[in-house]
């Protein structure tokens, strides 16, 4: 068996009603000062006004709301001229993954001082946080709140950047199921994919070890399991704490492991398209499945066995697992193309040559062509 490390730097508060131990965490420094960072329609919802509540019996507490689907580069930078004299202390993120990944940045950047075009510079070597940080995530998809990484836009360059390393984690996270139950169908269904992407990703991934192996395992289990049922009924409470859970499970797994060419590929689209990243995601992945089966015969074909759709031999196996995965796209009616994303043709021939970051982790990646293919691919619709 190979060798590896298994570790994270975010202690995991789990369980419905768990959001109550947020204000022993505070209370725990003396005189500090709180940022909450959290979209203005997520601090409208009664939970979150009750949480913003809690922080206020503590002591001061600053809100910042500029907070958008894909996190601007340029809002964290104003929110670190606005309040690097503040005597913050402790940074709160309430939210979806663009929230959480906001909070992260402005976090490390509140206690260097450091713009994110400054912080860039650093990587992969960003200083120890020393204020500290909890993550309260609303959805169940993106494992932001236990991951290393916070995924950002640059609205004048038009690129996706990434702050990345452990010092990056949190210090907290409180995942609390029902902070999900308002959360409406198709995020429920958008954001539960990410949960399946993380986990096949991180499993076919060559940076995969036994550890996040069984994590994926468990998550795949999950998402097949339960989010159809969330599909129909979206007050199945066992089906949101389920995927809560595979999601924190899965934001373990990204930082130890790492996702596949799909995650890549998605960067330029979110970009172009300022669509979610989930939903870029979901055209990709017929395509990509399409073009991984040979090179990931026994991996997919464990996976087959996982949710029972094993075949007569590995070659069929991993067929009906990449077949299962397109098929419970169309059962949650998620099947966008890219060209239904607002992907231009002349954009599906340029993205290839932005795709940054490390392919040689996705087994069948072989040389940038790939790359091209599985746009047209998805471009077109022509997937599995």
């Amino acid at each position: 068996m190979a060798s590896f490390d298994i570790a994270t730097r975010t202690k995991a508060i789990f369980g419905e009603g768990r959001r109550a131990e947020l204000g022993g965490l505070i209370g725990e420094t003396a005189g500090s000062t709180t940022l909450v960072v959290a979209s203005a329609g997520a601090l409208k919802r009664d939970m979150t006004q009750s949480i913003v509540a809690t922080l206020k019996a503590q002591g001061p507490v600053v809100i910042w709301d500029k907070v958008q689907p894909n996190p601007r580069v340029s809002d964290i930078d104003a929110c670190l001229e606005a309040h690097k004299d503040s005597g913050i202390s402790h940074i709160v993120g309430i939210g979806g993954g663009s929230a959480l990944d906001q909070a992260k940045a402005t976090a490390m950047a509140l206690d260097t001082g450091l713009t994110i075009a400054e912080l860039l510079k650093l990587k992969p070597g960003l200083p120890v946080r020393r204020n500290t940080l909890i993550l309260m995530p609303t959805t169940s998809g993106t494992g932001a709140e236990l991951s290393y990484g916070a995924i950002l836009t640059d609205t004048v360059s038009g690129e996706k950047l990434g702050l990345r390393g452990a010092n990056q984690a949190a210090d907290y996270a409180i995942v609390d199921p029902e902070l999900t139950y308002s959360l409406p169908r198709s995020e429920a269904m958008i954001t539960g994919f990410d949960v399946l992407t993380h986990a096949l990703e991180t499993f076919i991934s060559t940076a995969a070890t036994p550890y996040t192996t069984d994590l994926s395992r468990g998550a795949v289990e999950r998402v097949f399991k339960h989010l159809p049922v969330l599909f129909d009924d979206g007050s199945n409470i066992e089906a949101r704490a389920e995927l809560s859970y595979a999601s924190m499970m899965m934001g373990i797994n990204l930082a130890l492991s790492t996702t596949c060419m799909p995650h890549r590929l998605q960067y330029p689209i979110g970009a172009e398209t300022d669509t979610a990243h989930a939903a870029g995601l979901a055209a990709i992945y017929p395509a990509w499945l399409k073009h991984l089966v040979p090179h990931a015969e026994e991996k997919l074909a464990q996976c087959a066995d996982w949710i029972g759709v094993g075949g007569k031999n590995q070659a069929e196996s991993a067929r009906n697992f990449a077949r299962a995965t397109v098929a419970l796209l169309e059962r949650i009616e998620l099947t966008p193309t890219l060209q239904e994303l607002g992907v231009t043709e002349e954009a599906v021939g340029r993205f290839a040559s932005e795709v940054s970051g490390k392919l040689e982790t996705d087994p069948s990646f072989k040389a940038r062509d790939d790359l091209a293919k599985i746009y047209q691919d998805a471009w077109s619709g022509a997937g599995l």
